[in-house]
């Protein structure tokens, strides 16, 4: 028999407002699968749930299952990423985070992995002691989504003839998956993107989790986030909206008070 009332842990990631004071959630649950729901009379001001559903919360949801999408029941906030939400330049990081999360997660389709790596990635950014560290989280958090999802890039031996590579320089073609060495890269004429031995260095110690941010030359951050973007936008075949209001922030002075730079991960 179908059991109709579940509850789960999730990651707020959407919320859309629908008809007269209703609200759509796009929600990634604690087994890693993408989750939409309705919450009906959330945004009414007598609503007990509204305040818990605001994108950028971990709550857990207690729901009903109708036949056509999940009816949000109630709702309990566990984490609110406070200090994160306080900092402009970490809150706009952390939507591209969301959307880039929203776009490699499934309905109905698990993956424990990437809620882990969510979490870990939104607290990171919330304990960001610069711009630097915060850029080099979120390069951090696009390689390991890659992986989680099936994604990764090759970054060892040559994609193609799976040949060694040994470089100052390397060549990144997208669509084949990862590095290629030069006998190879003449079948793919104008395709590569040509990265620094460094950055390669920095991804491969990003993918074996030994990277300390304090050891990482903070210079390479705008060719792996280039890197990044095109293969992450690649495999979700659209342009990551949020990242075009992200650079627009970071190509401002914004200053920010020392409590919200400065407070602790919760």
């Amino acid at each position: 028999m179908l059991k109709r009332h579940h509850k789960t842990e999730a990651l707020i990631l959407k919320a859309s407002p629908y008809g007269e004071g209703h609200t759509i959630v796009t929600a990634l649950t604690s087994g890693g699968a993408q989750l939409k729901a309705m919450a009906y009379g959330s945004r009414k001001l007598t609503s007990r749930i509204g305040g818990h559903l605001s994108p950028l919360t971990r709550v857990e949801l207690a729901l009903y299952k109708s036949r056509d999408m999940d009816i949000i029941k109630q709702a309990q906030n566990l984490e609110s990423f406070l200090e994160l939400k306080n900092s402009l330049s970490r809150m706009t990081k952390a939507f591209f985070v969301m959307e880039l999360i929203e776009g490699f997660s499934n309905t109905g389709v698990g993956n424990r992995p990437l809620f882990d790596l969510s979490l870990m990635s939104l607290r990171g950014l919330q304990s960001s002691s610069n711009r630097d560290i915060e850029d080099l989280t979120v390069s951090c958090f696009q390689l390991n989504l890659l992986k989680v999802t099936g994604f990764m890039p090759e970054l060892y031996t040559c994609v193609e003839c799976r040949s060694s590579l040994n470089s100052n320089n390397y060549n990144f073609i997208i669509d084949i998956g990862g590095l290629c060495c030069t006998k190879c890269l003449s079948g793919h004429p104008g395709r590569a993107i040509n990265i620094s031995s460094k950055s390669v260095e920095i991804l491969r110690q990003f993918d074996k989790g030994g990277t300390l941010f304090s050891e990482l030359p903070l210079g390479s951050t705008v060719e792996l986030r280039r890197l990044l973007d095109s293969s992450t936008g690649f495999w979700l075949d659209r342009e990551i909206r949020s990242r075009r209001f992200m650079e627009h922030m970071n190509s401002r002075d914004i200053r920010e008070p020392m409590s919200a730079i400065d407070m602790e991960s919760v």
